[in-house]
Order: C-alpha cells, then sequence, then structure tokens
C-alpha cells in the first residue's frame, strides 16, 4: 500500500522562469571560508553565515539571485595554496 502525498512532502517545483542553479564559485571567493562545524562547514565573511551548503548556493536559494559580494580571490592566496 503506498501513501499519497499531501502537504509538506509533496515535491515542490520550480516556477518554469525560475533559474536552475547558482554560477558562482565560492571556492574562488575571498569572502568564503571552511568552518569546524561538521553540520555547517561552509561559512560566508560578507553575509555573517555559516551552513551546510555553499554560500552561494544559499544566497541563490533564498533570493534567486547570484551572489552580489564574490570577490576573486588574489593570485597570491591561490598560489600559497597550491606550494610545494
Amino acid at each position: 500500500m503506498t501513501k499519497a502525498r499531501t502537504g509538506s512532502d509533496a515535491p515542490t517545483k520550480a516556477p518554469a522562469n525560475a533559474p536552475t542553479k547558482a554560477t558562482v564559485n565560492c571556492y574562488g571567493c575571498q569572502h568564503h571560508f571552511i568552518t569546524h562545524d561538521k553540520n555547517k562547514p561552509y561559512g560566508c565573511r560578507v553575509f555573517a553565515f555559516k551552513g551546510p551548503m555553499l554560500p552561494s548556493r544559499t544566497v541563490f536559494n533564498v533570493t534567486g539571485t547570484e551572489c552580489a559580494y564574490f570577490k576573486q580571490k588574489s593570485d597570491f592566496a591561490a598560489k600559497w595554496r597550491h606550494r610545494s
């Protein structure tokens, strides 16, 4: 016997004109950081929050727009991470 889906357990459908994914990559942003909280491993210094998803995804899900505060990491930071 199967249970009919009603209320909050029914799947929701995005509007036809809604974008399907965020395109900002937080790993390349100066404001992104990794936390030590296993339930909320990603953080954003500009928005001052931690969460289970990348901050750009959270911002996109809440506002429907890409993150307006994305700032590319400097070349120094990229070279420092990949040092031998």
